[in-house]
């Protein structure tokens, strides 16, 4: 059987609470944002590409201005990698679950624009955590010469291109508020790949390929289906 993994373990527990609790803040969510690698040693120049996904934001509020957020999320990311003799497009699907703790802070000369009663959440927001990745998909097209697109191995053996699991550290940074129309958040948030994604079987003493993505979040909140009224 395989291990449960560190994060899987804190969505567990995380979900147990809320249901115990009956708090629960959920968010739909979309960013779009640029991603990369970086691999060691260089194999060429590499670029961003564009990256994007959909998911939700679940928020555990443990006090006013101090939550613990899980936000599973479908994205796509990947890289543009040039040399002499090729041009690859790479694309991975990932679902990606970022867990963090996440604080609320005010500023005096911008509370004008929160819309928050006194006591309740502060406008804006910061967020620290880690999180796993599983791709689920992957292709990749040589652009020099036009070719299909072909499909990527995951895995951890000689004959598989990637592996298929990815972790690192999370940030964001954002803020909030209410309208006519509901909660909002908007932000920014930084992905920094920690893990060496390049198949066990396969990795050199200084070989390996670490993933990063930035960009900007939008998020709606949505009726709080467990909370008390």
């Amino acid at each position: 059987m395989k291990k449960l993994s560190l994060t899987s373990f804190l969505l567990v527990i995380f979900t147990l609470n809320i249901f115990a609790q009956k708090k629960l803040e959920i968010y739909t969510a979309a960013n779009l944002g640029l991603s990369k690698v970086k691999f060691t040693p260089s194999i060429g120049e590499i670029t961003s590409n564009i990256s994007g996904g959909i998911g939700v934001h679940l928020i555990y509020q443990i006090r006013p201005n101090i939550g613990l957020i899980v936000m599973p999320v479908l994205q796509q990311r990947g890289y543009t990698s040039s040399n002499t003799a090729n041009n690859f497009d790479v694309r991975v699907t990932y679902i990606d679950v970022p867990v963090a703790v996440e604080l609320g802070f005010g500023a005096r000369a911008l509370t004008g624009f929160n819309k928050f009663e006194k006591g309740e959440e502060k406008p804006f927001f910061f967020s620290v955590g880690i999180y796993e990745g599983i791709a689920i998909d992957g292709k990749y097209t040589d652009k020099y010469f036009n070719n299909p697109s072909v499909k990527i191995k995951f895995g951890e053996s000689t004959t598989d291109q990637r592996s298929r699991t990815d972790f690192g550290v999370n940030f964001t940074l954002g803020i909030r508020f209410k309208s006519q129309l509901g909660k909002f958040k908007f932000g920014l948030q930084n992905q920094r790949g920690l893990k060496n994604c390049i198949p066990n079987d396969r990795k050199s003493k200084d070989g390996s390929l670490k993933t990063s993505n930035f960009g900007f979040f939008v998020a709606y909140g949505i009726s709080n289906l467990f909370n008390k009224k």
